[in-house]
């Protein structure tokens, strides 16, 4: 007999290594995923016209999309009443975000007609779509532009914190249960947002920041009832740091330190509390980090003359083991065969998007479940 484990009178085969399962790829790039628990509900972009029955009747730009893994559906969530509104001609990669049950997804657009309250001022907002009731309701003023790519839900759903760049540099807390939105601006207004991230308890909204040489970050921890800020790490030392995960309560940490002249990245762990600190890989670009600090996330890429070979790091803190799952980009395919932004849900469910192969130059969406 065989056995995954030993035992008497069997021999030994090793486990199977996870399957990544396609999600969505259609006729134009699809990307920015994130993913629910349960490895069922995914939220995208895609520039894709083939996903859906209906495409968007607007045609240019980017739709959001929620796949639906186990029914084998994908529907357009980025609609008005009519069925008529895309994403305002916005091209990729724009970030979602979805609540742990996949009820709620937030997402950045600049089409006007999304949401009761009729935007004209064609600014980047932030909208939050409910799966159940079919609604979407804009958790932005309507009036400063938002940052697409700094965006994050709660477990809930009801905390979603966003960075907009102007009039002013500012993280944005909007607690949809009390109708509550708070503005923080960034201490310096020279240095640039590199990343948002809201605990999964909605306890605390983190930021990070960089200069212009992308040095002497910062990361800053808000309260979400009383707007109280923190600087929890960094200065002017240096060191470019993006924040890219936080535990369910908030006290761990993962974010991305780099120093420009060796040009070395690293994805690192740190426990808020104690101030230890795990380096969890070198050469890292996206990461992610979620459950109460168990699982983290992120990825490797290395180059050759040749080919680029991608490596996406899966972390069990409990298990102490790590899944590694690796790609070969192909070689005659311009640009990395990951995307930055990855979706990692409490019970370690992944989403990534990468591009396909046969020397196609679109990207799809994957999911998969350790």
């Amino acid at each position: 007999c065989l056995a995954a484990l030993p035992l008497a009178g069997c021999a030994t085969v090793p486990p199977v290594a996870p399957v990544p399962k396609l999600v969505a790829a259609g006729n134009g790039d699809s990307a920015a995923p994130d993913i629910a628990a349960g490895n069922r509900y995914v939220s995208f972009a895609s520039t894709s016209t083939d996903l859906v029955a209906v495409p968007d009747p607007n045609g240019a730009g980017a739709d959001y999309f929620l796949a639906d893994t186990v029914a084998g559906t994908i529907q357009r969530i980025t609609t008005s009443a009519t069925g008529a509104s895309g994403t305002g001609g916005t091209s990729l990669p724009f970030t979602t975000s979805i609540s742990e049950d996949g009820r709620y997804v937030a997402f950045a657009s600049a089409a006007p007609d999304l949401s009761a309250e009729v935007d004209t001022d064609e600014s980047v907002d932030i909208y939050r779509w409910d799966r159940v009731t079919g609604t979407t309701i804009r958790v932005s003023d309507g009036v400063n532009n938002a940052l697409w790519q700094f965006l994050d839900i709660s477990d809930s759903g009801d905390v979603i914190g966003w960075a907009e760049a102007t009039p002013t540099k500012q993280i944005m807390t909007a607690k949809v249960s009390t109708a509550t939105l708070h503005a923080t601006p960034i201490a310096n207004q020279t240095h640039s947002v590199t990343g948002v991230e809201v605990a999964g308890d909605g306890s605390s909204v983190l930021y990070s920041t960089s200069n212009q040489i992308f040095q002497g970050g910062e990361i800053v921890s808000i309260h979400p009832d009383t707007f109280a800020t923190q600087t929890v790490l960094g200065g002017a030392d240096g060191f470019y740091r993006a924040i890219s995960g936080v535990s369910t309560d908030g006290t761990v940490i993962l974010y991305r330190k780099s120093q420009p002249s060796t040009q070395t990245s690293l994805a690192i762990r740190r426990d808020l509390a104690s101030g230890t600190e795990t380096t969890l890989g070198t050469d890292s670009r996206g990461a992610a980090l979620e459950g109460y600090a168990r699982f983290s996330l992120h990825i490797v890429q290395t180059s050759t003359a040749s080919s680029q070979i991608g490596r996406i790091v899966w972390t069990d803190a409990q298990g102490g083991t790590s899944i590694v799952a690796e790609y070969l980009a192909n070689p005659t395919v311009s640009g990395s065969n990951f995307s930055d932004f990855m979706g990692l849900a409490s019970d370690g469910t992944v989403a990534f998007a990468t591009k396909l192969p046969a020397g196609t130059n679109r990207s799809a969406v994957y999911t998969f479940h350790p």
